[in-house]
């Protein structure tokens, strides 16, 4: 009886010690700053999900101030009064907000399908999102950006 109780406390110390980190629930509402890489290019944009609908608003190359959202259904480019809507399936796999949509659709904790294939999602110490990574494509998240909304 006297080796089982120091057993027992080492045994309940070690498990607590254990710790399971945090991922975010991609169907809650959240927004981060990020850069997206692809091949050669890159681009910094904010990421955000609200609603079901992920909208990639791009802050740097000539295409700052471009928002593309996507809903599942159908994807939405937006830059001043321009509007343009398409079908989901007819914008190319690679687009942000579809890519986006698709990995955070179909999030299984650790990772999603895509029509690119998998995605594996990475997540810093706090839960929030870290790194997006899918066949040539990265989307790294700026330190310190990721808000719960």
């Amino acid at each position: 009886m006297k080796k089982v109780i120091p057993f027992l406390c080492l045994l309940a110390l070690v498990m607590c010690a254990c710790t399971h980190q945090k991922s975010p629930e991609t169907d809650s509402a959240f927004t981060y700053d990020a850069v997206y890489h692809t091949g050669d290019f890159s681009f910094k944009c904010t990421v955000k999900l609200s609603g079901g609908t992920v909208f990639v608003t791009v802050n740097s190359t000539n295409a700052a101030g471009l928002t593309v959202s996507c809903d599942g259904k159908d994807v939405t480019f937006t830059r001043g009064k321009m509007i343009k809507t398409l079908p989901k399936e007819s914008v190319d796999a690679t687009n942000p907000a579809r890519l986006l949509w698709e990995v955070f659709d179909s999030f299984d904790g650790t990772g999603s399908e895509t029509a690119l294939g998998h995605a594996d999602v990475d997540f810093d110490t706090h839960g929030g999102i870290s790194r997006i990574a899918v066949a040539d494509i990265t989307v790294v998240t700026q330190q310190g950006t990721y808000n719960i909304l």
